[in-house]
This record gives structure tokens, sequence and C-alpha cells, in this order.
């Protein structure tokens, strides 16, 4: 534990923004060229990733300990430390001066998450919170069930325009088929009806999605989805209570979050040390799920680094895709009011949005199949 110390305090000298340096020399060390603070190595990287993970953590306590055992002021050497290492590495970027009271943190993790994740003041512990979520879930409850009743009135009345467009459809190409001059369309013709009556989910082509490992996510749009129903992407400074969605303006407000080499690990063991210390909801855990369902593809990793909300340090938005895709689920589920809001605004907004429900609509009972579509332009 001894020498563990002794190179964490060494190591995180190279953060330190206290500009008397001379107040505490150096802790010599073999390895010294690996936390020069002039070059940010491959090894440098890699020994962040190290210290940041849950299982390496070293009480704070003991890098205090071992200041005052060199006679320098050790509470504002340490605070300069842990304040130059917050901004290193912090995921969200203009939080500001972290808290560095070492009797209000553990060891790194925990004095990371606390500076990066908003205590949670929205739920109660108590028979009166329980009681305000239980009215609140009733009533979201009535307004789902409401939603889901004019959604079937809806679909029926899709479903017997689409029988009656694809019933002219068929006998129309039947028609077409049945012309002398055109007989020898007729077998072709034939087998695409038959096709295009067979239910959905009959081919394993159709049914790829259902195996698809994107069904474990919440159910949001992605950002291309987002944009296309008009949604824009505001990027603002600060902590995950910064996230919300304003339908007025449909405007979805998002903190900026840097990624790079070490974002992943960091945020991973954030998310395990939530899961096993956390006493509220997994805030930060619902944030990552949150960019997963949002983030799918490169383009929409794209989308956010030209808004200002994904700063890109990695070498393409498709590793930033990847990186959050990666990203596994919370150990156990949690509901999270202010992030489950904007989820549920956002859903509204796309279903709502006309030009999301022509699209749906066209592709779900006008064209049928692709082969139909086809069938229908050689003919005209």
């Amino acid at each position: 534990m001894a020498i563990d110390v002794s190179f964490l305090l060494e190591f995180l000298q190279t953060f330190s923004k206290n500009s008397n340096q001379r107040a505490l020399q150096r802790i010599p060390s073999r390895m010294s060229h690996l936390v020069d603070p002039s070059r940010r190595t491959s090894s440098h990287s890699m020994l962040l990733r190290d210290i940041v993970m849950l299982e390496n953590q070293v009480p704070l306590f003991l890098l205090l300990k071992a200041l005052e055992t060199r006679g320098s002021p050790a509470q504002p050497v340490l605070s300069s430390m842990l304040t130059g290492f917050f901004q290193e590495v912090s995921t969200f970027r203009g939080i500001g001066c972290p808290c560095t009271d070492v009797n209000r943190h553990a060891h790194l993790l925990d004095f990371l998450y606390s500076n990066m994740v908003p205590r949670c003041t929205e739920e109660s512990h108590g028979a009166t919170g329980e009681d305000r979520d239980e009215s609140h879930h009733r009533h979201d409850h009535r307004k789902r069930t409401l939603n889901s009743a004019m959604e079937l009135l809806v679909s029926r009345g899709s479903k017997i325009v689409s029988v009656v467009i694809e019933f002219m459809l068929r006998f129309l190409l039947k028609f077409i088929a049945s012309l002398p001059c055109l007989s020898i369309l007729g077998e072709p013709i034939e087998q695409l009806t038959q096709q295009a009556s067979e239910p959905r989910g009959a081919s394993g082509v159709q049914n790829k999605d259902a195996a698809s490992p994107l069904l474990e996510e919440i159910a949001v749009p992605s950002v291309a989805e987002l944009a296309y129903a008009g949604v824009r992407f505001c990027p603002t400074v600060g902590d995950l209570s910064a996230i919300g969605f304003s339908p007025a303006t449909a405007t979805l407000h998002l903190p900026v979050v840097g990624v790079d080499v070490n974002s992943e690990v960091v945020l991973r063991n954030l998310v395990a040390y939530e899961a096993s210390a956390a006493a509220g909801p997994l805030v930060l855990a619902r944030y990552v799920e949150l960019m997963n369902g949002i983030v799918d593809t490169e383009e929409d990793a794209r989308v956010l680094r030209e808004s200002g909300v994904i700063l890109n340090h990695l070498r393409s938005d498709r590793e930033v895709a990847e990186l959050w895709n990666g990203m596994t689920r919370s150990v156990r589920l949690t509901r999270v009011p202010a992030l489950d809001r904007v989820i549920d605004d956002l859903n509204r907004h796309h279903g709502g949005c006309w030009k999301v429900r022509v699209r749906t609509f066209v592709r779900a009972h006008v064209l049928g199949s692709r082969e139909l579509l086809a069938c229908v332009a050689v003919v005209v």
C-alpha cells in the first residue's frame, strides 16, 4: 500500500495546478518518464486507465497522511492535484471547480463521481414521496392508455385503407398482366403478389431485427431520426442536470462531453461504482443508456459533433458510435424522473411529427414490399 500511495502521489503531481511546486519535492521513481507532464504518451494513458479502475482505488486520506509526513501544506497541495486530475479525466466539460475536500470522498473514483453526477433531489425516500410517485405513475398510465386507444383507432383505419389500396393495386397488376402485349409479365407478377400476401416476418431477412442486440436499448429514436423530426441539439455546459428537452422549440439540451481514448474506461468504472455504492437512482447509468439509444451510427455521432455536444478526440466518428454502442446496460434498472421525462418527450415529439407519420404509413401500408414497388416501376 505504501508503494501504491507513493506512486499515485507522483502521478497526481503531473496534474497539479499549484504554482509553488517547490513546496512539494518530487518523489523519486525509476518510472518518472511514464508520468512526465510534458508528454501524454500511451503509457501515461495506460496508467490513467489503471488508476480509475474500481478495483485499484486507494483511500484519499492515505495520500493526505503521506503529504503531511513531508512537512508540506498537505490539503492545498492535494486539492491542486485533484483539481487538475478532474479537469483531465472528467467526461463532462465546463463543470467548474470540483469539491476537493478529502473528508467527503473515499477515493479518486468517488471524487470523480461526486463532482460529475448531480444529487437526485426529485425522489424522496419517505411515504409522501412514494405516494407522489405512485400518483404520478397512475396519471402516466391513464395518459398512455388514452394514447394507446387513439393509436389503435388510427391504426385500424390505416389498415382498412391499406387493404383497399392493396386490393386495387393487385387488381391493376393482374389486369395489366392479362393484356396480350404484356402477358410475359404474368408469372412474375403472380409470384410478387403471393410474396406480398405473406405475413411480415415470414422470411429471415425481415426477422433479422428481432435478434438484434439494439432491442436491449431504451426505446428512443436515434439522432438522425430526431433530426429528421425537426429536433435541434444544443450543447450545455455543466453536469447531467443540464439535460432537458423543450417541446416548444424542439431543442434537446445535452451536456458537452469529451470523448478520448480513456473515456470508455472512465465511464464503465463510474457506472460500476454507481451501481455498487449509490443509494439513489443510477443517474449516470441512465445517461449512458440514453446516449447508447440515440447514437447508433457514425452519422449520429457526426451530428452531435457538429452540434458541439461531443468533442471528438478519437480518430473518427465511427469510433465514437462504437464507444457508446459498446457500453453495457446498468446493473439494475432504475427510474430517473428527469431523464425519463426527456425520453418520453422525445418519443412523443418524434411520434407526433407529420413527416414521420407519413413515412411510417407509406413504408408499412402503401408500398408493401420493395419487390412490388419495383414491379410497378417496370410496368409503368
